[in-house]
């Protein structure tokens, strides 16, 4: 099975298995590579305090992941390059 990355963008609860906790784990035991993308943290026992993304910030970290991606691959063939014209 082919391994691929995978954006999982969900709550996370700290208490529980349900969003990105239980989709991690699905996505792992598929053979994929999560990646986790929290828009919402919470903690149930302290007054549902926590952490929430404005839809800015999920896009700011969506270009940046993709922006990392695309320059993985560049770096991948950059190192291949020399490998092949020298042999």
């Amino acid at each position: 099975m082919k391994k691929e990355n995978i954006i999982s963008i969900q709550s996370q609860v700290f208490d529980g298995f349900c969003g990105n906790n239980i989709a991690a784990f699905v996505f792992r035991r598929r053979g994929h590579i999560p990646k986790i993308l929290n828009t919402v943290q919470y903690y149930s026992k302290f007054k549902h305090s926590g952490v929430e993304l404005n839809s800015q910030e999920v896009d700011i970290i969506l270009i940046i992941f993709i922006f990392s991606q695309v320059i993985s691959k560049m770096l991948n063939v950059l190192i291949w390059l020399p490998k092949i014209y020298l042999n």
